[in-house]
């Protein structure tokens, strides 16, 4: 993680994707299908309110690292034979970001892999539970 990060600090991260992921075992269901509702810092090309109940708080600075992860919901690279997420199809991450004005920088993609790894542990649980 980057030297300006407080220790710690990305916390606030690994519980957005952690949620995320745990939303997309077939657990708690988000508000019509949008990624963005447990999420309390809407990026501004929402342009809608976002929800009060059940919801993350995030600093108004992450507002852009967690609408990357989110809308990378689909580029997710899994296993041939077991079909489990084996991490984030990264050749997608720039494209994605590009699409979304979101500026690329070692901090971003350092924090993309602190979201990445603690998706990857709640998604390693749920297959566990099962």
């Amino acid at each position: 993680m980057p030297q300006w990060r407080a220790k710690g600090a990305g916390g606030k991260l690994k519980s957005v994707a952690a949620r995320w992921a745990s939303g997309r075992g077939g657990g708690k269901k988000q508000i019509e299908d949008d990624p963005f509702t447990d999420c309390a810092v809407w990026p501004e090309w929402m342009g809608k309110e976002k929800p009060d109940d059940d919801e993350t708080q995030i600093l108004a600075a992450d507002a852009d690292i967690v609408a990357l992860f989110l809308a990378l919901d689909t580029q997710w690279r899994r296993h041939p034979m077991a079909g489990s997420r084996l991490g984030l199809d990264y050749a997608a991450i720039k494209p994605t970001a590009d699409l979304y004005e979101i500026k690329m920088s070692p901090a971003i993609m350092a924090d993309l892999r602190v979201m990445e790894l603690a998706a990857l542990e709640a998604f390693f649980q749920a297959e566990k539970k099962r």
